[in-house]
């Protein structure tokens, strides 16, 4: 039996010590859901719970995906 749950990543800009910028995607623990409302909102919380903020996002994405277990 198949079900549909979805995933979210984030894509952000970071800058090190020495003043570098460079392009971040991640995904973060929890962030998925049962409806791509629920997954972004759960990569929002693992966003800004790591210490980012908005003014460094860029996108965020959300993929539906088939769970076959």
């Amino acid at each position: 039996m198949t079900s549909t749950f979805f995933a979210t990543s984030i894509q952000y800009i970071d800058t090190t010590k020495d003043g570098d910028k460079f392009l971040v995607s991640a995904s973060y623990p929890g962030a998925w859901g049962d409806t791509a409302k629920e997954a972004e909102a759960n990569a929002i919380a693992g966003y800004e719970k790591a210490g980012h903020t908005a003014d460094q996002l860029l996108s965020i994405e959300t993929t539906e995906l088939e769970d076959y277990s």
